[in-house]
């Protein structure tokens, strides 16, 4: 009895002694406030704690590719193109939509990115899909969601396009504006890890399955 004792005692200490603070980065956007209960719970799954840092998109990302922070919570697939040092866990987190948004007396309807090309419009700084998508296209670079729906409001741009859940923290504004359906892109998000902690991607994926079946 005692060594059956001793042995579950030791299956509780090993947990606990292997646990880690993790700290994760991400932007100011709605797809965040879903997420992050997803990824704390994803952590506390396996012993571990999570402390969540919003700081501005650029600096988030770079700061976790250098390994100035544990990760990322949520970014588009493949951007350890681009950040080599960042490991994507393979299991999509949430869907995210990037929507357009105009006067409400538009009558733009854009069905697609390339429709974009024959109107004035704009993107808020920092977010890396928006800037992908838009390459090429003549659109401007807004230091914040605000800033862009202002613009739009006052049209002095025909279109914004941003993140949804961006797009709906300023109701005030949005209120005023019409936000084209269907959005122009649902994207699957995803968690990245660095480097130094790519032992526990797999089992990051293996809890965060379980997490979506229940």
């Amino acid at each position: 009895m005692r060594v059956v004792l001793a042995i579950a005692i030791c299956f509780l200490i090993v947990p606990l002694a292997n646990a880690e603070r993790f700290l994760i980065t991400t932007f100011p956007v709605g797809d965040a406030d879903q997420a992050t209960p997803i990824i704390m719970q994803a952590y506390k799954m396996l012993g571990h704690a999570v402390e969540i840092e919003v700081v501005p998109a650029k600096r988030g990302i770079v700061a976790a590719n250098q390994g100035a922070s544990d990760g990322e919570l949520i970014r588009i697939d493949g951007i350890s193109a681009n950040f080599p040092n960042l490991i994507q866990v393979p299991v999509p987190i949430i869907n995210a939509a990037t929507s357009v948004i105009t006067s409400k007396s538009s009558r733009f309807q854009p069905m697609e990115w390339n429709d974009l090309k024959s109107v004035e419009f704009a993107i808020p700084l920092g977010v890396q899909i928006l800037r992908m998508r838009t390459k090429g296209m003549g659109g401007i670079t807004v230091s914040s969601a605000e800033a862009l729906l202002k613009m739009v409001d006052r049209e002095r741009i025909m279109a914004a396009v941003m993140p949804l859940t961006m797009a709906l923290k300023f109701p005030k504004l949005i209120d005023k504006l019409r936000i084209v359906e269907p959005p122009i892109e649902v994207t699957p998000l995803y968690h990245y890890v660095h480097k130094k902690h790519r032992k526990i991607v797999p089992e990051l994926a293996r809890v965060l399955k379980e997490i979506q079946k229940k």
